[in-house]
């Protein structure tokens, strides 16, 4: 249970659907703040905004379509709707060539007693395995959950936020961007693999359904502040210049701006990390920005808008405090009582 502080997540050794137990965490929860996105958005973290683990959701990694995004909030009851949701938006999700309808999840293994069987003799033939699971540290004295998690020190915490545990660099020379994907973004990029399929225009269909789900929470009175994650400089250069991409680009980036405008949605477009005055050493790979990265996105939504900082009310001190802070890095903030650091 990612409840019980005492638990060992035995999820490496049976089948799991991450999507599956972040949409379990919102049924069970009622959190104040809402992140929702695909694996892009798993950086932010309850302390970086100044909540609570119980008032905040990291919900990062369920919404890859369009449809997803539908699904979710249209399967969450009115009266369960945070007041606040930090939402990553993909250029893919409006690309006709990318599946525009919600995803089905995975059975849960955990009631499905051949996974059990199965997860048994993996660890039971292996002795010293199953010793080092019975004196492995819960999930309470780590803040992280999972055997995973343990033993590599990555992995979620309680808040639905993912911590990455990168060797720093030792010095400020050896701070050079490395894409840790595999295969590699941009390699993803020059052939139209995944959710780069090439299609050479945007779905205005999509961008429609898109701007009546901003609408509609906007009228259940839910502040939604919107970015597009970043990506590295050369995957960003390919995206605005191959032929097969850059229309969809361009088309993606004027039109969330222009949704998001008239949906009175704070959007910070950080497809191009210059833009912002940031670049590749605030990213772990192609396409996911480190956790310092967010603290600058979240100063440009407050400064963006006073509702969405009253709202946060302790978000902004806790930001200018950690952009300062001479123990924060490209990729690490140390945030009290947040475990920020590996």
């Amino acid at each position: 249970s990612q409840r019980a502080e005492s638990a060992i997540f035995l999820r490496e050794y049976m089948p799991q659907d991450e999507a599956l137990y972040k949409r379990l965490l919102m049924a069970e929860r009622h959190p104040k703040v809402l992140v929702l996105g695909s694996s892009r958005t798993m950086q932010l973290s309850a302390p970086m905004v100044g909540e609570s683990g119980t008032e905040f959701l990291n919900a990062g990694g369920l919404i890859n379509t369009i449809g997803d995004l539908e699904q979710v909030l249209s399967g969450t009851a009115a009266e369960r709707h945070p007041p606040v949701i930090l939402l990553g938006v993909d250029f893919w999700w409006f690309n006709d060539e990318w599946p525009g309808e919600a995803r089905a999840l995975v059975a849960d293994a955990a009631f499905n007693w051949r996974a059990h069987v199965a997860a048994a003799r993996r660890v039971t033939i292996r002795p010293v395995l199953l010793w080092s699971l019975i004196g492995a540290p819960a999930a309470g004295d780590t803040g992280r959950i999972g055997i995973s998690a343990w033993r590599t020190g990555s992995g979620f915490r309680p808040d639905g936020s993912l911590r990455q545990t990168h060797a720093l660099p030792a010095t400020a020379e050896q701070w050079t961007f490395v894409d840790r994907e595999s295969p590699p973004v941009i390699d993803r990029i020059r052939k139209g693999n995944r959710t780069f399929a090439v299609g050479p225009d945007i779905s205005q269909a999509r961008v429609d359904r898109f701007s009546s789900l901003l609408g509609a929470l906007h009228e259940k009175g839910i502040r939604v502040a919107a970015f597009a994650p970043p990506f590295s400089s050369e995957a960003y250069q390919v995206l605005t210049t191959d032929k097969r991409y850059r229309d969809l680009l361009r088309e993606f980036r004027a039109s969330m701006a222009r949704v998001c405008r008239e949906r009175s949605v704070p959007f910070v477009d950080a497809t191009d990390l210059r833009s912002l005055g940031l670049d590749d050493r605030y990213l772990f790979d192609g396409f996911h920005a480190a956790e310092t990265f967010h603290l600058h996105l979240i100063k440009r939504w407050l400064d963006s808008d006073a509702t969405l900082e009253a709202l946060l009310p302790r978000a902004r001190q806790i930001v200018e405090q950690l952009m300062s802070a001479k123990t924060t890095n490209f990729w690490y903030a140390e945030i009290e009582g947040g475990d920020r650091r590996p």
